[in-house]
């Protein structure tokens, strides 16, 4: 009994789909999840605002002409374009139109199905293709449009229309049978084709493309299914559902959507922006297929339609060469031709590209420019012009201000290559060479701040000679130590100003050395420990010396800084047992003063000089003094911090020396040290 209602909705049938026993939407569902649907011109919901079509029928075919058939054929091996199997209800071919006998299903298409039929009273094998909803105006529009394109081509490599009927209660024509199948079965059985004769098979296919081209026809789906192959090899185009006449308007209403298969759609037909559809749509077709016909897969592929078409706009498509290096320079140049985002840097006409396909069979070189490295590092430097010169204009203001910054200030960031500046000043000191570790003029050699916010400076004020501060205690390292044990360390140092009024406490500054740093006697403290020289040259009142009693002295000692979270470090310094008194000055800054250490394994040897040609020793210590100064330095620490069990290091004259000063600023020059052998 022939069904009257949808075997998988349960919607009421028309007569039209009896045979079929599904109605459209469920049938298209089936099919492609909508994909027919949009090459057949739109969903259902444009459909009803677009205007109809109707082919003019005589009345006597609304009724039906024939019955069905009491029986039905199962085609086991069906199968969609995308290689799926066909589901269960199509498998079943639909009643044979009055005169010809259905023998199996050939294809499914956006508007109808292709069947393989034998003609009577002929007997020869036509494909049959059967409008398959004749109900819906754009598709029977799009039907009645692709054999009137069939119809104006005469071409041998262009399928023929043989025969027509519209008068049916389900329009059907009829065309050639091509025996071989189509290239996309034979890629997909026997995967790319070997370059020359991919070559071979798009030069005949493309010069079919120009006579239809000349007949005013487009293609617009050109793709690697819809090119049959006959039993000799040779291949014919098919399938115009989507052609377009170009000199007449047949009032076809299209898409909302592109029209067309995804991955093989030019750029102009995914967006206006790129321009009209023209010829150049169909060589890009064909480039599109040769690319999938030597490399094995479509230029351009996604998860999604709008992804693919993202890629085919935006995208250069990969060089077939990077997937498969044998295939030849030259086809490679003509398919990038072919796919050019532009439709005028495209082959004009299909015939150029079938001229320049002929050019590579024959060995010569062909038109399209050839993807050099060369080349490709100029269209990669093009392609990239915008995001270029933005670089290079950053990279521009970025060495003016590079320039502009060593211009203003000579400083030297101190990190700057720190490992291998000390290597060589350990190097030279291994070597018993002296070393400048603060030259004459400018910033010294090496320099780290371990302690406060001290800052360093050279200026025309200083002599261009360093300049060192800090508001508080400032401790900065020159070298973190000493690789010899017998040496001397020599400078020129003076007093630049005051920070703060001479009232408000200790103002001081000057070197140190044997620096020790520990982070483990005091659980979350650190504390700094070295041995100091230190001066303040400046007269507080000179004509008033009741002001400020204490004479002015330079002095050596040890010092000992406590850094504690949260709250102000806690600092002791012990200089009052080995001091020299001189005649303070009353300017800032004060005149150059001299220093001089002389360093041995166990005592230290300490001048000082109102002129740094005249230097005087003032102190002298062994071991037993130098721990004592130091274990008299942490006497306030003990006070401040009774749990405190801190013993101070003992000497080592491999530990750093540097620089530091309390609310003070000085100036130092030709700071050496000087390695001698030991007596």
């Amino acid at each position: 009994m022939t069904p009257t209602q949808c075997q998988k909705c349960a919607t009421p049938l028309p007569a039209s789909d009896f045979a079929s026993g599904l109605c459209e939407r469920c049938r298209n569902s089936l099919m492609s999840g909508g994909a027919l649907e949009e090459l057949a011109g739109g969903s259902d919901q444009q459909l009803k605002t677009q205007p109809s079509f109707a082919v003019a029928l005589p009345q006597e075919a609304t009724r039906t002409f024939y019955q069905p058939e009491p029986r039905t054929r199962a085609v086991p091996t069906e199968q969609l374009e995308d290689n799926t199997p066909l589901p269960d209800l199509l498998r079943q071919l639909p009643p044979s139109p009055p005169g010809y006998q259905l023998l199996k299903r050939l294809g499914c298409g956006g508007m109808g199905d292709v069947f393989l039929a034998r003609e009577y009273p002929t007997e020869r094998l036509v494909a049959l293709k059967m409008l398959r909803s004749f109900g819906n105006p754009n598709v029977a529009e799009r039907f009645v449009a692709e054999v009137r394109a069939l119809a104006r081509l005469n071409h041998p490599n262009i399928v023929r229309v043989l025969a027509t009927d519209f008068l049916r209660q389900q329009p059907f024509f009829t065309m050639e049978y091509i025996e071989g199948g189509t290239l996309a079965d034979r890629l997909r059985q026997q995967g790319p084709i070997d370059p020359h004769e991919a070559a071979r098979l798009i030069r005949t296919a493309a010069q079919a493309v120009h006579a239809a081209h000349c007949a005013q026809v487009l293609h617009r789906d050109l793709k690697p299914s819809n090119i049959l192959l006959d039993a000799h090899g040779q291949p014919h185009i098919s399938d115009f559902g989507l052609a377009k006449l170009l000199d007449r308007d047949d009032g076809l209403v299209t898409a909302t959507g592109p029209l067309g298969t995804p991955s093989y759609m030019p750029p102009e037909q995914c967006s206006k922006r790129f321009g009209p559809v023209g010829p150049a749509a169909d060589v890009y077709g064909l480039g599109a297929t040769l690319y999938h016909m030597v490399v094995g897969r479509p230029p351009f592929s996604g998860s999604s339609t709008p992804e693919i078409i993202r890629h085919i706009e935006q995208t250069p498509p990969i060089r077939p060469r990077v997937i498969r290096p044998e295939i030849p320079l030259e086809l490679e140049a003509i398919i990038l031709k072919c796919l050019q985002k532009r439709p005028h840097d495209r082959y004009p006409t299909a015939a150029a590209l079938a001229e320049d396909l002929e050019r590579f069979l024959a060995a010569t070189p062909p038109s399209a420019p050839l993807h050099t490295p060369w080349r490709r590092f100029y269209l990669w430097m093009w392609s990239q012009r915008g995001r270029l010169l933005t670089l290079v204009a950053t990279l521009g203001l970025v060495g003016l201000g590079t320039a502009l910054g060593t211009f203003l200030s000579p400083l030297r960031q101190p990190e700057e290559s720190a490992h291998n500046i000390l290597d060589k000043i350990y190097q030279r000191l291994g070597q018993d060479q002296p070393v400048t570790l603060v030259p004459t003029e400018g910033l010294p050699t090496w320099y780290k701040i371990v302690h406060g916010h001290a800052t360093l400076s050279s200026d025309l004020t200083s002599e261009r000679s360093c300049v060192y501060s800090s508001l508080g205690h400032g401790l900065i390292l020159l070298l973190p130590e000493v690789p010899v044990d017998h040496y001397t360390i020599r400078a020129e140092i003076r007093q630049m100003n005051l920070l703060t009024p001479r009232r408000e406490g200790l103002q001081t500054g000057g070197l140190f050395l044997d620096y020790f740093r520990d982070d483990q006697s005091l659980p979350g403290c650190v504390i700094h420990s070295a041995r100091h020289i230190s001066f303040l040259d400046h007269h507080y009142a000179p004509n008033n010396p009741q002001a400020y009693p204490f004479p002015e002295h330079v002095s050596f000692g040890s010092l000992c800084l406590v850094e504690r979270p949260g709250a102000s470090p806690v600092f002791s310094l012990e200089n009052n047992t080995y001091t020299h008194p001189f005649t303070p000055s009353i300017v800032c800054p004060g005149p150059w003063r001299g220093i001089e250490i002389t360093v041995q394994p166990d005592a230290i040897t300490v001048s000082w000089g109102e002129d740094p040609s005249r230097i005087i020793r003032f102190a002298e210590l062994g071991q037993l003094a130098l721990h004592y100064s130091a274990f008299k330095a942490t006497r306030p620490l003990r006070l401040s911090f009774p749990q405190l069990q801190y013993q101070p290091p003992l000497w080592n004259p491999h530990r750093g020396l540097g620089l530091w000063c309390h609310r003070a600023a000085y100036a130092i020059r030709n700071l050496t040290i000087t390695p001698h052998t030991s007596p």
